[in-house]
């Protein structure tokens, strides 16, 4: 067991961990997650949250490779040895649970559903005062304050929605996800709203649709289109109009695609070939007749530098907010016809347009070019960029529509 532990706590080398988690068994986990727990307690009770002393070890490393060890333990280890290892989770280290209890307690719960044991059930009798009771409260508390530090919250978010009376953590999670909580906060909610099998889980998920970043809008959708009741709700979500079809991009189409569902497959056919609206579908056809004329790279250059330089870059001229055309040599002149007539039919996520009001009174528009945990950046026409602090935003919402406009054949010619 001491070699066991110290070889864990030595390297990251993931081959390594694997051996030590194969040599690991009823006789040994006891004594291991002893002398691993006793390195732990006292590196996480000596740093602030995010900070670890065991060389090559991350503060996360460190309490995710103790939560797959207890996990290890809630399948192979005796009863007696269970209620022990549990109380280990719930014993407060100075006033509070730190990351690696409350991600340790979450992942045992969730392994020992599957198993045959008395111990949680005796756990939970005798040590109700201080043990998990008081343990999910804290989660809460941890989990809804925007003060903590992050890797704190990540942690407490698993052990939401253990109990019978869930609405109020249901709630929780809905506050959460909002664009004034960092990203890593807002993808832990994600992941553990993704593990659960109700559909007021996919109705949390939908419910702040346009407020949502690409890529929190890009995970929500991953998590979504793992069940076909989920696939349903996303449907009538877009068949109403509450969800624009031209958001949801290539990738998570074809994705949706796949379910075994006939029913399922042919709603979702219907709604991804309805993305032109009634307005754009007459100008198309008004345009139609520029497909057969002849282009010329000179006058062209003209007039991209009248109307497209202000986002598109080729050749040297103009600002990369949009695509960088030079890519674009691939495509055929009715996908650039549809792309520039049509722009918002069907939308990388990366090109949508955000409307950001600010706590202020301002409103910034433009694409989500980067996100951290403390603020966003919005890029707008000309390459101008704008970073706002997640505690400044009032409003994040999408338009639902392509940062291009509608509208751009107005000022041209069918030779433009």
């Amino acid at each position: 067991a001491k070699i066991l532990a110290e070889l864990l706590l030595s390297d990251t080398d993931p081959c390594l961990r694997a051996a030590v988690m194969s040599s690991l068994n009823s006789t040994n986990i006891n004594n291991t997650i002893d002398r691993f727990v006793a390195v732990v307690k006292s590196d996480a009770s000596a740093n602030e949250p995010g900070v670890s002393k065991i060389p090559g070890f991350t503060a996360a490393d460190r309490d995710e490779l103790t939560s797959i060890l207890f996990e290890q333990a809630a399948s192979i280890a005796s009863d007696d040895d269970l209620e022990r290892i549990l109380r280990l989770t719930v014993d407060d280290l100075r006033g509070g649970l730190r990351a690696w209890q409350m991600l340790s307690l979450a992942k045992m719960l969730d392994r020992l559903k599957g198993r045959d044991s008395k111990a949680l059930e005796q756990f939970a009798g005798t040590n109700q005062q201080i043990g998990m009771i008081r343990a999910f409260e804290t989660a809460r508390k941890t989990a809804a304050d925007a003060t903590e530090a992050e890797i704190l919250r990540i942690a407490a978010i698993p052990l939401l929605l253990r109990t019978s009376d869930q609405s109020s953590d249901e709630g929780l999670l809905d506050d959460i996800l909002t664009p004034q909580t960092p990203v890593a906060v807002q993808e832990a909610a994600i992941r553990h709203l993704g593990r659960q099998e109700n559909m007021s889980s996919a109705d949390i998920l939908l419910a702040g649709w346009s407020s949502h970043s690409p890529a929190i809008r890009s995970q929500i959708l991953t998590v979504l289109s793992s069940r076909p009741q989920w696939v349903a709700n996303l449907l009538s979500q877009l068949e109403s109009g509450t969800i624009v079809a031209g958001e949801i991009d290539a990738s998570v189409r074809q994705r949706l695609g796949t379910t075994r569902d006939a029913g399922l497959r042919k709603r979702i056919e219907t709604v991804f070939s309805s993305g032109t609206s009634d307005d754009r579908k007459a100008v198309m056809e008004n345009y139609r007749p520029a497909l057969q004329l002849t282009g010329d790279a000179a006058r062209g250059a003209v007039a991209f530098g009248k109307k497209c330089a202000n986002c598109h870059k080729q050749g040297g001229i103009g600002h990369e907010v949009g695509p960088n055309l030079a890519s674009l040599t691939t495509r055929t002149p009715e996908s650039l016809y549809t792309a520039i007539l049509d722009p918002s039919a069907a939308v990388e996520t990366k090109y949508l347009n955000f409307v950001v009001a600010t706590t202020s009174g301002r409103s910034v528009i433009g694409l989500l070019s980067t996100e951290t945990g403390s603020s966003i950046t919005v890029l707008g026409a000309e390459g101008k960029s704008e970073s706002i602090l997640r505690t400044d935003i009032e409003e994040l919402r999408s338009t639902g529509k392509s940062l291009m406009p509608d509208g751009v054949e107005k000022d041209f010619t069918h030779q433009d």
